[in-house]
């Protein structure tokens, strides 16, 4: 993968964007985020209890504002050591990779429901319940599909909600950069294809982290795999039994890491 391709910062659906020289795309994506709906509820939704002696509650848009300040931290740390030690960023790069280091911080919980992974589970917890009894629309379901609402995964429902049906709506979202999209992917695989993938999810033998979930549904694999191909991620085929492909995952966009990093980093010690 190449940083050149890897930090693109054209819009998603988007052809006649023009970035505008003292307005970045990553400062445009900040904004569209911080003033949309999706993230302003974020304030309704508990990050955790905090042990302190009064009854503040820290809520989840306050956890997506301090992880996206460490975030920017950490990308300029990083940004600059490529660029000063390793000659492979330009001093204008270093700025972008910072910038979407931020965006995906501040948009990475924007899809999590309710009460975070408990939320999760009740959602999935119901919809198995209904599947179980496979009558009216739920029998209509196929079963490969089933696993989407029986394993709800928050991710998911933030790409969707950043690509699909926030602003543009089913026509690119929020048009986000291609680059903070790909930042904000930290599982580049659909959920029947990471079931499927078995020993192929393995890299040099060892599991890879960004299929522990899945980070997009199946209607919206259209939509990552034109990102990934525009960043130049790199893609892996699963096949069946019979060698067929039945779909592909993606290796993580390096900058997907650096906003886990800011992820754990707020968790460990701010919520903690």
């Amino acid at each position: 993968m190449q940083w050149n391709t890897l930090l693109r910062t054209e819009r998603l659906n988007d052809p006649d964007y023009r970035q505008e020289k003292h307005r970045p795309a990553y400062m445009q994506d900040m904004d569209r985020i911080l003033f949309s709906p999706p993230f302003r509820r974020l304030a309704n939704k508990t990050q955790v209890h905090p042990l302190y002696d009064n009854d503040h509650v820290h809520h989840r848009l306050i956890h997506s504002l301090e992880a996206a300040t460490v975030g920017h931290s950490l990308g300029t740390e990083v940004g600059s050591w490529l660029a000063d030690d390793l000659k492979a960023l330009t001093a204008d790069q270093v700025k972008v990779v910072a910038g979407l280091v931020q965006t995906a911080c501040m948009a990475h919980d924007i899809g999590n429901p309710p009460f975070g992974h408990s939320g999760e589970e009740a959602i999935g917890s119901w919809f198995k319940e209904k599947f179980a009894a496979d009558r009216d629309i739920m029998g209509d379901i196929p079963p490969l599909q089933r696993v989407e609402f029986e394993a709800f995964e928050g991710n998911a429902q933030g790409f969707r909600i950043l690509t699909r049906t926030e602003m543009y709506r089913n026509k690119g979202g929020m048009r986000l950069a291609l680059g903070s999209l790909g930042a904000f992917t930290k599982y580049p695989v659909s959920a029947p294809v990471r079931l499927e993938a078995g020993a192929e999810g393995l890299v040099e033998g060892t599991p890879y982290i960004g299929l522990k979930k899945y980070g997009f549904f199946e209607n919206d694999v259209p939509t990552f795999a034109h990102v990934a191909t525009e960043l130049g991620l790199r893609r892996t085929d699963v096949r069946d039994g019979s060698g067929q492909v039945i779909g592909s995952w993606w290796r993580r966009h390096p900058l997907a890491f650096l906003m886990e990093a800011a992820d754990d980093i707020c968790y460990n010690i701010m919520d903690l």
